[in-house]
């Protein structure tokens, strides 16, 4: 079961740029933390990256790394990264780490955040 899931896109018409980026975080049934990333250009297949790790402390300074990075996308790309989608655990992990990306999210309804 998924802990954390995040869905990020960085758009910007006039320079071509549609990227999307996705990480979800959790348990597996072995005790281990699995980091799944998934990113790309939007509506292509991208790509997929799986890490391992040894416990909760290690996944949370992973996943804070990964998300450090799409901050700086703004002097990178030249746009930043917007939050399209959030579970509760993800949208509180964001707060609780003081992780601001582009625009904050709207209030969750249901538990489950889905912007369009």
């Amino acid at each position: 079961m998924l802990e954390l899931t995040i869905y990020l896109e960085a758009t910007a018409p006039d320079k071509n740029i549609y990227r999307a980026y996705h990480i979800a975080a959790g348990p597996d049934i072995f005790g281990d933390w699995v980091v799944e990333l998934t990113y790309g250009r939007i509506g292509k297949k991208g790509r997929r990256k799986v890490r391992v790790l040894a416990g909760e402390l290690e996944t949370q300074q992973y996943v804070r790394q990964c998300l450090k990075r799409r901050e700086s996308a703004v002097k990178r790309l030249g746009t930043g990264y917007q939050v399209k989608a959030a579970n509760a655990g993800g949208l509180a992990w964001m707060q609780a780490e003081n992780i601001s990306l582009t625009k904050q999210p709207p209030a969750l309804a249901g538990g489950c955040l889905v912007r369009d």
